[in-house]
Formats: C-alpha cells, sequence, structure tokens
C-alpha cells in the first residue's frame, strides 16, 4: 500500500498468525479470537416493473460478527475486548436467454460497513462505511475524549496515480496527521508513530486488529 509521508520513517510491524484466523500478532500486540466469526444472510428476489422482461431482480445481505480480545505483552497491560459485525449487501440482475443467463452484481451503496464495539479498560467504537462515488472507506474510531480519523487506503506503492484500486488496508489521522496504518493486503503491516502515547497505542492496537480481521473477511467476500 501507499504510504502517507508521515509515517516514511516509521519501521513495519509484520504481522503473524493472520491465515489461522484464531490467533494475530504484531509487536507487543497479541490479538485472540475466543470463538469462530459466524455468518449469516439474507436473500429477495422479484420482477419489478422496471426489470427486462425474462430478467430477475435479486437483493443480497451478508453479515459476519466476531469477537476478539487485544493484550499488549508488556508488565501491568489490560485485555480489550471487542464485537464487531462486518455487512455486505449486493443487487444482481439475472437475464435469462434460450440457452444461456447473464448475471450483472453491484454492491449496493454505503457497503461494505463495519461496527465495532470496544469494552475493558478502554471503551470505545469504530465504524467504517463505503462511499460509492470515491470507491474508498471512511470513518472514525472513538475512545472517550479521543477521536480518530480511519480512512481506506486504495493505492499501492509503486502507483504514480491516486485512482482507486482495491483496498491495501487504512491510514488512522489524528488531528491532520497520519500517525498508524494498516496493511491489510498479503499478511499484512502495522505502523504505528513513535512518541504516542501507551494509552493512545493501545487504542490503536484494537483499531488495527480489527481492520485486520475486516479486511480478511473482505477478502472471502471476493473470492
Amino acid at each position: 500500500m501507499k504510504l502517507a509521508p508521515d509515517l516514511a520513517a516509521t519501521t513495519a510491524l509484520p504481522v503473524t498468525g493472520r491465515n489461522s484466523w484464531n490467533q494475530l500478532a504484531f509487536g507487543q500486540w497479541q490479538v485472540a479470537m475466543p470463538a469462530p466469526y459466524r455468518t449469516d444472510g439474507w436473500q429477495i428476489a422479484g420482477t419489478p416493473r422496471f426489470v427486462p422482461a425474462n430478467s430477475e431482480l435479486s437483493v443480497n445481505a451478508e453479515r459476519a460478527s466476531l469477537e476478539f480480545e487485544v493484550v499488549a505483552d508488556a508488565p501491568g497491560s489490560l485485555t480489550t475486548s471487542a464485537g464487531c459485525l462486518a455487512q455486505g449487501r449486493f443487487a444482481s440482475l439475472t437475464t435469462f436467454h434460450a440457452r444461456s443467463t447473464d448475471e450483472t452484481s453491484v454492491t449496493i451503496p454505503g457497503y461494505p460497513r463495519l461496527d465495532c464495539e470496544f469494552k475493558g479498560p478502554r471503551t470505545g467504537t469504530l465504524t467504517l462505511r463505503a462511499d460509492f462515488a470515491t470507491q474508498r472507506d471512511s470513518g472514525g474510531a472513538s475512545f472517550g475524549a479521543d477521536h480518530w480519523l480511519v480512512r481506506s487506503v486504495n493505492t499501492h506503492a509503486g502507483q504514480r496515480s491516486n485512482f482507486p484500486l482495491t483496498r491495501f488496508g487504512y491510514e488512522i489521522v489524528l488531528d491532520t496527521r497520519v500517525v498508524a496504518a494498516v496493511e491489510t493486503y498479503g499478511a499484512g503491516r502495522v505502523w504505528m508513530l513513535p512518541g504516542l502515547t501507551r494509552d493512545q497505542q493501545e487504542q490503536l492496537s484494537a483499531v488495527a486488529a480489527a481492520l485486520l480481521y475486516y479486511g480478511k473477511l473482505l477478502e472471502l467476500q471476493d473470492a
């Protein structure tokens, strides 16, 4: 992913265990899922008047809920628990021909989306919404008086233009400065600016873990 200049001199923290789903690790933080994530969904289909002849319109909803715990391998560190709900909605138009069918699917504006709640010594929330026009995600995380802007990075390191491609990761902004980033493409990496307070680091570790799991869910959705 293309890294913000604010983080250019910051060493990346490799992520381990991302493919196993049960436990992640980056830097001094350990992340565990007490139980497997759960999925459900629904579908409605019909032939409203505006649909062409020999065609059917359907809307599909997918939901995935997961819980995890984050703790630092440091004296006095306390566990932060999180519960997250990821949602996607898609519209499909299927046209039936004599010997074949054609299907066109689009993501409904405002999706996919992520909502998380953090509990423990640090209580807070994280929300992310996809913008249909810009093809980027944006939202924020709040822990008491601390508020972080979260936005997706849809360009890779070697890309000259800012044309949005896939989600390569996310950057986290405090005031006007990018203070952390999470690469969700591949094995994953995390960056945090040195000089952040311990409490800020703990908040960012919980947000980073949520984004890493969310990125994995999006990979499964696109598979």
